[in-house]
């Protein structure tokens, strides 16, 4: 246990999502919509966490009282931190850059991730110290990823090892929108986040 909540079971949040390589996942924005695909056989707990918190098969902390919600934690979500040309965050819920969804895990990380986390990597943002201030409920050592993610515009292959990455991200225009818009007001917004159900149980008629 971690700061109050259990992790996500992955044989439970994950159930019925095949394959669990190639999971679809949509990210809808106030500047248009990044399809992304998750790969839940090289990161089970990270793919877990990000679709549970998306779908609400597993709680986070609410905001306000403490107590555990199942309510999607990625819906009316700010992308409080944007780069142009380098990245855009989200999934903090805070909206600052402070907040966790209660509980943190270990990067689950391969040899192959510095080759990973090139343009559209798809992967979950550390755990960075408050500034200028002590942090009262630190994260266990390497316990530093929670809610928050991240998408590359440019290679991060310098947080290979310290990252998990939870997958690739198409529609990049769409995330340089973002990031540009993030610069000029309100930071943008991601509406709500869509995990795509298989092939096998689209309609076809």
């Amino acid at each position: 246990m971690e700061l109050g909540l259990e992790l996500p079971a992955p044989e439970r949040v994950l159930a019925g999502l095949e394959p669990r390589a190639g999971i679809s996942a949509r990210l809808l924005t106030d500047a248009g919509v990044i399809r992304c695909t998750l790969d839940a056989e090289r990161a089970p707990q990270a793919v877990a966490s990000f679709v549970g918190l998306a779908t609400g098969r597993s709680p986070h902390r609410d905001v306000d009282d403490g107590r555990p919600s199942f309510t999607p934690l990625y819906e009316q979500r700010r992308f409080f931190r944007t780069v142009p040309g380098i990245f855009v965050q989200t999934g903090c819920p805070f909206d600052d850059g402070t907040g966790h969804p209660g509980y943190r895990f270990p990067p689950e990380s391969h040899a192959d991730d510095a080759g990973r986390l090139g343009p559209g990597a798809l992967f979950l943002a550390g755990y960075t110290a408050p500034p200028g201030r002590s942090d009262p409920q630190p994260p266990r050592p390497g316990h530093t990823l929670g809610s928050q993610f991240v998408i590359a515009l440019t290679s991060m292959r310098h947080l290979a090892g310290m990252t998990t990455v939870l997958g690739r991200c198409e529609d990049l225009d769409v995330a340089e929108r973002l990031a540009q818009a993030g610069q000029t007001g309100d930071p943008p917004l991601l509406e709500r986040v869509l995990i795509d159900p298989p092939r096998s149980e689209l309609r076809t008629d």
